[in-house]
């Protein structure tokens, strides 16, 4: 968790992020990676710097957003989750790649019809 956290903050301090694109990309990996070793904040933590950004990538915004509204469905927090999901919906249904409609529906469904 050591090394991560140390790439972690050497990626943060780099200037050289201009396209978006990539920046946001290498924000998701970095909360999967967060994840990985157990820190789910710290995932929904760089997920949502990463959803304030213009990012031109629609692909990128779906797999933020599924995973931003999965990791918080898993720390209980289902009206939080239910924005993220909806927003990969409608990302899905506009065309975006990366999570299947299904899997987004699927996802909501199980949070359950009042996101209590």
């Amino acid at each position: 968790m050591a090394e991560w956290k140390a790439w972690l903050d050497e990626t943060r301090g780099r200037d050289d992020l201009d396209d978006a694109n990539f920046k946001a990309f290498l924000w998701l990996h970095s909360a999967y990676a967060a994840d990985g070793v157990g820190d789910k904040s710290a995932a929904i933590e760089l997920l949502d710097q990463a959803s304030e950004w213009d990012v031109p990538d629609k692909n990128v915004q779906l797999r933020i957003a599924f995973r931003a509204g999965s990791y918080r469905a898993a720390q209980g927090k289902p009206q939080q989750a239910r924005v993220a999901f909806e927003k990969a919906l409608q990302l899905a249904t506009d065309g975006a790649k990366g999570v299947s409609p299904q899997a987004i529906k699927d996802a909501l469904a199980g949070l359950g019809s009042d996101g209590e």
